[in-house]
């Protein structure tokens, strides 16, 4: 029987289409050794600085620790197992414009927010401080130009606004100077992306939104067409499709019903992103009543700052969601890079909403700093161990599609271990050009987080400090070189990757 095509659709009534995950009966009928199956990539980013000049524990280890995950900063790693699939790279540096790192490649200008997100995330050197500018293209960019020629990466946004007048980027992924790729915000929009044919016209589109809001299931546009699939493939083939579809079902009646969590029930997942932007000023973060001192802008962290502008979009919540269409894209190869990008530079999201999720330490939840935002916070004098928390935040998400990947497979083998997935973020903790020499506002001493890609080459279950203060851009790298199986593969200025990952 003449095998299935790999990017085989399902469709259905209303132009409904579903993709399939891979399938034995996709193996051409030869006795040839097989190819590997492809292999993704993820660039994910964070608009935080790590303090990691913080005491050991924090977020970097301490010295002889049995495991790199026993930090507050990567818990999220340590409480799902993921151990043994994930590494941690510290001591790299973006070099700034200075006779100290004259002649090395992918430096910033001196302004810390507004010059790093090209080096880091394009290698290419800033010249400006237009944090919207990025000349050259970025890492997910570069890969899915190699993974998958003709298909875009995937680009979703976490925050969903910048609130209180952070750097309004609204993109990590560009194809080249001024070539932005806009990412989606609402999971909803995205979903429909996700069970929708790229080519449907704009009634079929509106006839399927209908369909939805009258609750049918893109599983049942496609009904006829999966039960003659079905008869076509191996009892393996079967089990696997039938598994797919019932986690593509739960998740479909999951997006149905409303959110919940300590920032409040929804009445209902919205039907755009307009239904969850919670930009509330003069409320009391501890009652949700109208305070007594709206002006109070979160600086200083004292009792009055508890009645500030709250700056929260159930991001936790979005950001889950987020994760979980990844994962299903990856699953049925819709597409094999992507982009996350959970907060933006110089990210005033509310750390109230944040610590008020899931964290069980009283201390931090009734803590004064909590009433700031996330970039407020890292410049208090006060408890390290939050800001660890919110890098906690972050890593939670990448953590959690390392899990859901590592529980799916893909010609025998676990997705995670062919998907490489790093996140980054906007700096460390050190010297300041502009002035200081322990700040949030530095570019020394990062960190970048690596999960997955074990069967691509990825030296992973350590702690790696690098050397010579190598570059954030080579530790991207090297997961794309892994990734591509292409050693002479570079990122903008970039030629060498960071060795003990690779």
């Amino acid at each position: 029987m003449k095998p299935l095509a790999r990017r085989t659709f399902l469709r259905g009534g209303l132009g409904a289409a579903l993709a399939l995950p891979w399938l034995e009966a996709m193996r051409p009928s030869t006795a040839r050794a097989q190819p590997a199956a492809p292999a993704r990539f993820v660039l994910a980013f964070g608009g935080l600085s790590t303090h990691t000049r913080s005491p050991a524990g924090l977020v970097l280890p301490p010295p002889g620790a049995a495991s790199f995950c026993d930090t507050l900063g990567l818990r999220p790693i340590h409480r799902l197992g993921l151990t043994a699939d994930a590494a941690l790279v510290s001591g790299l540096l973006i070099p700034w414009a200075s006779p100290e790192f004259a002649g090395l490649p992918a430096r910033r200008v001196n302004d810390f927010h507004g010059s790093m997100m090209q080096p880091l995330l394009a290698g290419v050197s800033s010249t400006n401080t237009d944090g919207f500018s990025i000349s050259g293209r970025t890492a997910d960019s570069v890969m899915a130009q190699r993974l998958s020629p003709g298909v875009a990466p995937l680009a979703y946004r976490v925050q969903y606004d910048f609130y209180k007048g952070s750097i309004s980027n609204a993109s990590i992924s560009f194809d080249g100077p001024g070539q932005r790729r806009v990412p989606r915000f609402s999971p909803s929009r995205a979903y429909q992306d996700f069970t929708s044919a790229l080519s449907a016209s704009e009634d079929e589109r509106r006839r399927r939104a209908l369909e939805v809001a009258r609750g049918r299931s893109v599983l049942d546009a496609v009904k006829d067409g999966a039960g003659r699939l079905e008869r076509r493939l191996g009892a393996a083939d079967r089990q696997r499709i039938d598994a797919y579809f019932t986690s593509l079902r739960q998740f479909e009646q999951r997006l149905a019903q409303p959110l919940s969590g300590t920032c409040g029930p929804l009445a209902g997942f919205p039907t755009d992103d307009a239904a969850l932007a919670t930009v509330v000023e003069g409320i009391d973060v501890r009652t949700g009543a109208r305070c007594a001192h709206p002006d109070a802008d979160g600086e200083s962290g004292d009792e009055n700052d508890l009645c500030r502008r709250v700056g929260y979009s159930f991001e936790t919540e979005r950001g889950n969601l987020f994760v979980d269409l990844l994962a299903l894209a990856f699953q049925c190869d819709l597409h094999r890079s992507a982009s996350l990008m959970l907060t933006y530079p110089q990210s005033f999201l509310s750390a109230s909403q944040i610590f008020g999720v899931d964290e069980p330490d009283n201390r931090w939840r009734t803590n004064a700093l909590r009433a700031k935002d996330t970039h407020e916070l890292g410049h208090s004098p006060g408890d390290a161990a939050m800001m660890a928390y919110l890098y906690a935040w972050h890593v939670g998400f990448v953590a959690r599609l390392a899990q859901q990947l590592k529980g799916m497979t893909e010609a025998g083998v676990p997705l995670l271990d062919r998907t490489a997935i790093v996140l980054v973020t906007e700096g460390g903790f050190g010297r300041d050009p502009t002035g200081g020499s322990a700040t949030p506002h530095s570019t020394e001493n990062m960190v970048a987080v690596v999960l997955g890609g074990k069967a691509l080459g990825l030296r992973l279950g350590q702690h790696l400090v690098a050397p010579q203060r190598e570059h954030p851009g080579q530790v991207l790298l090297a997961a794309m070189r892994a990734a591509a199986s292409d050693r002479s593969l570079n990122l903008g200025e970039l030629r060498a990757h960071f060795t003990p990952l690779l």
